[in-house]
């Protein structure tokens, strides 16, 4: 496929490292899973570790770094946080100062008790939101990793922190339609957004503002994710931005 005049891809959702328990699909080669995006015309990727979900997201955080400067496409490091508590990951104040030295402009968490297993509540990441939001860095949640009702219960208390949903299937939309309409600090990530003209509605209801292209590979088709985007009955403007200025304009990089 060739890139639409004037439309510039910027995945906010790409992965680097070796799962723990790989498929025979995966692709480990950092230029060559770089390389599907840009054969894709895609510009650039924020990109994640998976030894930041897997392992230890001190460590993921460090091997992103270091992969994101050593890598010949641009690629931009996405930081996975933990509450600082136990020792395992900086307090807010350290975490403050480490955000803005490094220039991480997404991050992401993993709540759930089958991952990182902690609480978005305040007496947990209190003090962690409110320098993402002071920074104005968006987070970057799966939908499984909360249930919707607490889901609901963490973006209205957070109002002023942009959160951008990921890991979405097409039975998501009972609960997402009502969640989108009552918090406008809420964005989707289109990878699994895969219904019958789901883009197109979602775009129609609530604005092509709302959405961010994002491809989850290498553990998923970076060329169908793209397709949804790239071929949605939508307006050029509507296309450019969700294929690009929207997460760059959350990002604070446009």
């Amino acid at each position: 496929m060739k890139e639409e005049i004037g439309v510039q891809y910027i995945d906010c959702n790409f992965w680097v490292g070796k799962r723990s328990t790989p498929t025979v699909y995966d692709v480990h080669d950092l230029h060559e899973s770089t390389g599907i995006l840009k054969n894709l015309c895609i510009a650039g990727a924020f990109a994640t570790h998976i030894a930041s979900l897997e392992y230890s997201p001190s460590v993921g955080n460090e091997w992103i770094l270091e992969t994101c400067a050593a890598s010949e496409f641009p690629l931009y490091p996405v930081w996975t946080l933990l509450p600082g508590f136990t020792g395992e990951f900086p307090g807010a104040e350290k975490l403050r100062q480490l955000l803005a030295e490094k220039n991480i402009r997404l991050v992401r968490m993993y709540p759930a008790r089958q991952n990182h297993h902690f609480c978005l509540s305040d007496w947990c990441c209190g003090a962690l939101f409110e320098v993402l939001q002071e920074l104005k860095i968006p987070l970057m949640l799966d939908a499984g990793q909360l249930e919707w009702s607490e889901l609901e219960a963490f973006l209205r208390s957070h109002r002023g922190l942009n959160v951008i949903l990921s890991a979405l299937t097409y039975r998501d939309d009972r609960c997402l339609y009502p969640l989108m309409e009552t918090f406008d600090q809420l964005y989707l990530e289109t990878s699994g957004i895969h219904g019958f003209l789901a883009i197109e509605a979602l775009t129609a209801r609530f604005g092509a503002s709302r959405l961010v292209f994002g491809s989850n590979a290498p553990w998923c088709d970076a060329g169908s994710a793209y397709a949804v985007v790239a071929l949605a009955d939508i307006s050029e403007s509507q296309r450019a931005q969700i294929a690009s200025q929207n997460i760059l304009r959350l990002t604070g990089c446009l």
